[in-house]
């Protein structure tokens, strides 16, 4: 382990020992000692389910109603200015009958030491926003988390694994509604496509993301 990828893993262990926040994976125990070489670090955590497999036994409206339960974890998150900077499908689990964010090694929150290299991107292939790829070092995590946040809502409803590149276009072959016809979509394509503009400032706040979401699903159960 380098010197970088140590100081990442100590920063997740620090801030899920800090953490007391529904919805993010807490650490049972760790071992952190001050040379990784002469012994090995760990951390241990409850064993949790696969969100993405529980995902595929569940319509779409109850997809998006586990969603705003992450947004509600997120939203708290943010309010703290803490950025989780990696939401993938992979990083949610399932606990506890609910979804739970894990793996925070590229968390980013105040006064943290900033490791992050200039020009390494940071973030899952599939998911990541465009700044985060252009200027890590640089970028606000929050707004990110929101990009990313999006597109893994898009994998989980359409069970599209590698997800879409760029902004989301409800006209093209990955428009929700190719893949959930029997749904009313155009509230939440609007929202996605919000959400994956490449310009960080035009992206709603989670809480904002929290609120359409909300409304969408509560459309569909009327509709």
């Amino acid at each position: 382990m380098n010197e970088i990828n140590y100081k990442r893993f100590k920063n997740e262990v620090f801030i899920l020992s800090e953490l007391n926040i529904d919805g993010v994976i807490e650490i049972v125990d760790s071992c952190l000692p001050e040379n990784p070489k002469d012994e090995f670090p760990w951390f241990v955590m409850p064993i949790a389910g696969d969100f993405s497999e529980y995902c595929k036994t569940l319509t779409p409206i109850e997809v998006a109603s586990e969603f705003i339960k992450l947004a509600l974890t997120l939203e708290e998150l943010h309010l703290k200015k803490i950025a989780h900077r990696d939401i993938k499908p992979a990083n949610i689990l399932l606990f506890k009958s609910r979804p739970y964010f894990a793996d925070f090694g590229l968390v980013q929150y105040p006064n943290k030491e900033d490791i992050t290299p200039e020009k390494r991107d940071i973030g899952a292939k599939f998911t990541m926003a465009p700044e985060m790829r252009r200027e890590a070092d640089k970028s606000d995590g929050l707004p990110a988390d929101v990009y990313s946040f999006s597109k893994s809502l898009w994998i989980l409803l359409t069970g599209q694994e590698k997800g879409f590149d760029g902004q989301y276009n409800p006209n093209s072959i990955i428009g929700i509604r190719e893949f959930c016809p029997e749904i009313y979509t155009t509230e939440l394509d609007n929202l996605l496509i919000e959400c994956t503009d490449n310009d960080p400032h035009r992206r709603p706040t989670v809480t904002g993301f929290l609120k359409r979401l909300s409304e969408w699903i509560d459309l569909n159960k009327d509709f």
